[in-house]
């Protein structure tokens, strides 16, 4: 089943057995997929019938999700432990906040015990929590690495 950003399902594949391993064995929950076959509507589902050789991964989890997916698809991670990368600076009031690399969308951070503040282009170990309190969302931040 593939869902878009929402969480609805918007499309079913069904592969029928091929040469090689199924496309389960490569595919994670979050990655993005390029899938060629016939589409037809079953109770209002379009289902994709395919072989395995017509399922190709064109980004794996790790590159899909952004902070502005996260975003909009919050309650699908809350409670996940993720890996996040992005841009660490302290906003006006001084909280350090990651955001995604064209700005326009931004989560607060809070870094465990241990963990260096850093500014610039990082990778970020967290865990996604909204603050019940504020109603905001909060990356509690377990490792922070530069990249690049």
């Amino acid at each position: 089943m593939i869902s878009d950003e929402s969480g609805e399902p918007t499309v079913k594949v069904v592969c029928a057995v091929g040469p090689g391993p199924p496309p389960s064995d490569a595919v994670s929950i979050g990655d993005l997929l390029k899938v060629s076959g016939e589409c037809v509507f079953d109770d209002g589902v379009p289902v994709v019938y395919c072989e395995y050789d017509d399922v190709h991964i064109v980004r794996q989890s790790e590159q899909v999700l952004t902070i502005d997916l996260l975003s909009a698809a919050w309650n699908l991670f809350e409670g996940d432990r993720i890996s996040l990368e992005g841009v660490c600076e302290p906003d006006a009031s001084g909280v350090l906040r990651l955001r995604d690399m064209d700005g326009e969308c931004s989560i607060m951070m809070l870094l465990d015990a241990g963990v260096n503040p850093l500014e610039g282009h990082v990778l970020a170990d967290c865990v996604l929590v909204l603050d019940r309190a504020t109603m905001a969302l909060v990356l509690e931040v377990s490792a922070l690495s530069p990249v690049g």
